[in-house]
């Protein structure tokens, strides 16, 4: 084996090492966080603040475990230009789900309500699930881990 081979394959190790370390911060966060805010805060209060939180953290992890400025870190968490056919796609399959509720009122004849405060609560959920929990395996552990394997 040669030295460069050993190198590579020894700084791969350690990177390994860091995706895993920061996954295991941020996902403490992500679970501990929002069961403990929640207790004392509001749920969307809690989802927001934790949201916010592990940005930071992912953000101070890509700058200390990978030597990331904070524009390389957004970029290598996936935070970048969107690609518009996805956009569409994602539109599209928006479109097609939202469209279940009026189709099952209208077949079952069961009345569908929503919460007042259903608004509040969908961002907490789009803050939560779709930029925190987005982040931490998406972004963090599988764009490191696809980065280390080339």
């Amino acid at each position: 084996m040669s030295v460069l081979t050993q190198r590579t394959e020894t700084t791969s190790r350690g990177n390994l090492g860091r995706i895993l370390i920061g996954c295991a911060v941020m996902f403490t966060i992500l679970q501990l966080g929002v069961t403990w805010l929640a207790r004392v805060l509001d749920q969307t209060w809690a989802a927001l603040i934790v949201t916010g939180l592990m940005l930071v953290v992912a953000l101070i992890l890509e700058k200390s475990f990978f030597k990331r400025s904070i524009s390389q870190g957004f970029l290598a968490l996936g935070f970048g230009r969107p690609n518009p056919r996805a956009i569409l796609v994602a539109l599209i399959i928006g479109i097609i789900m939202l469209t279940f509720f009026p189709i099952f009122t209208l077949s079952t004849g069961a009345p569908v309500s929503l919460k007042s405060d259903w608004l509040w609560i969908l961002l907490a959920i789009i803050a939560l699930n779709g930029i925190g929990e987005e982040t931490l395996f998406r972004g963090y552990v599988f764009g490191g881990l696809r980065r280390e394997a080339g």
